[in-house]
């Protein structure tokens, strides 16, 4: 970003096309309210783009997002990796990390000796299944351990309890991700997708009828 002077009035957003084809884009801000004696100063941006990959009216939709995410960029970079379909991807890439880092992060399970801690990585969760089918088969003691304890019997009630809540977190950390994956795809812009992070809210229109079922259920609880 650099600070730049004029005797005249800024334009907030410029874009032009070069000889060499490529498109010259400055984003400024506020440039026309910072009036000084000397003329007009103001923050700006300055990248290029390949006009077909990113057009003027995509700059001037997203004008903020381009100034922030170019802000500490060497001036005169290319951009094309802000391509909406590229946000887009990153987005979804970032939130899917996310997503897979709660889970595996675990729960606390309120047990007949107290609260214990389990891990829910993917091998967590495959050896819980082979729980469940060992409850099934009429087990009454079984061997597993919490996070950082020696392997030890739990008896049927307290695994039954550990695989359901497990099941059940899993399913709706998965169910939550899902539904931030509609919201992302129905964003038009690269500022809205910015906007969307894990835990935040999801409009009502983007959450699935299973993520209203679990929101429902927990709030009558």
């Amino acid at each position: 970003m650099n600070i730049v002077n004029s005797p005249e009035p800024l334009e907030n957003v410029a874009y032009k096309i070069g000889t060499d084809g490529m498109a010259n884009v400055w984003i400024r801000q506020e440039a026309s309210s910072q009036e000084t004696e000397e003329g007009y100063i103001a923050e700006e941006v300055y990248f290029k783009v390949t006009p077909s990959v990113i057009s003027k009216e995509e700059i001037l939709a997203d004008s903020g997002f381009f100034f922030t995410a170019m802000c500490d960029e060497k001036p005169g970079s290319m951009a094309d990796h802000l391509q909406l379909e590229a946000v887009r991807k990153a987005k979804r890439d970032q939130i899917s990390a996310a997503c897979q880092a709660i889970i595996f992060a675990g729960i606390d399970v309120e047990l007949s000796e107290g609260v214990q801690h389990f891990s829910l990585t993917e091998t967590d969760q495959i050896n819980l299944f082979g729980k469940m089918a060992q409850l099934q088969s009429g087990a009454e003691r079984l061997e597993y351990h919490s996070d950082g304890a020696p392997c030890c019997f739990y008896s049927a009630a307290d695994m039954a309890k550990i695989c359901a809540e497990a099941t059940k977190y899993v399913s709706l950390m998965t169910t939550i991700c899902n539904s931030l994956f509609v919201w992302l795809a129905n964003c038009t812009t690269r500022g809205e997708i910015a906007g969307i992070e894990w835990g935040a809210e999801i409009p009502d229109d983007y959450k699935s009828e299973v993520l209203k079922a679990y929101l429902a259920a927990d709030a009558a609880e």
